[in-house]
């Protein structure tokens, strides 16, 4: 099924559509089908029912279907150093590829991957709360993206995050690299187990040494 095709399903519990790259399901110049998930949008008119920050046209879902599209178009295309939340994305990039990247890199980059934000209501700001109701909402989302994307590899945003997603029948795991050692979520997708790697959020002070998660992303990409 095609992630728009789900949206016009009875139930379809997913509001932003996923950054989906165009190499995403050959894996791209990763070589795997890499899945990052955020935890949210921030939006201060969301919960007005107009979301004014998305300037897409409406989708199957109302307009806010092509909110996470919009997003990473605009930093990838109409990046600004003033704009603190793409530097989140950029450090990001830089971790996985080991080097900063020269645009043609970051297009590459970005086509290759999927990226989805978890919760789907947006909040207001950073570390806003939400409705307790909208957790089981967003991950019932979450398992439809899943089982649509079918990813090799998942990167989660922040250990926040980590204690937000739901167990699915997954296991938790460990993946180390010599220094370090982070919590690890498989999840059983399909035909195979798929691990989810917890980093440090890239918009964090510990995120931005982006040479260190070099080093895990090397390893776990493998």
């Amino acid at each position: 099924m095609e992630i728009n095709e789900l949206a016009k399903k009875e139930g379809c519990n997913v509001k932003f559509r996923p950054w989906i790259g165009r190499q995403y399901e050959n894996g791209g110049i990763l070589g795997k089908r890499v899945l990052v998930l955020g935890a949210s949008h921030y939006c201060g008119d969301f919960g007005s029912g107009d979301c004014t920050r998305c300037g897409s046209d409406k989708g199957p879902l109302g307009r806010c279907w092509y909110f996470t599209e919009d997003v990473i178009n605009e930093m990838l295309y109409r990046y600004d150093t003033n704009e603190k939340w793409m530097q989140t994305f950029l450090c990001f990039e830089r971790a996985v590829m080991g080097k900063e990247l020269g645009q043609a890199e970051r297009e590459a980059f970005w086509q290759s991957i999927a990226f989805y934000n978890f919760l789907q209501n947006a909040t207001s700001g950073p570390r806003r709360t939400v409705q307790t109701d909208c957790y089981a909402l967003s991950g019932a989302a979450f398992e439809e993206v899943l089982h649509i994307l079918i990813p090799d590899r998942i990167i989660l945003w922040g250990k926040s995050l980590y204690r937000m997603i739901p167990d699915l029948n997954g296991h938790h795991s460990y993946f180390e690299i010599p220094g370090g050692k982070v919590d690890v979520w498989n999840y059983p997708i399909v035909d195979k187990v798929v691990p989810a790697l917890t980093v440090v959020h890239p918009s964090t002070a510990e995120g931005k040494r982006w040479e260190y998660w070099h080093k895990f992303y090397v390893s776990f990409l493998d």
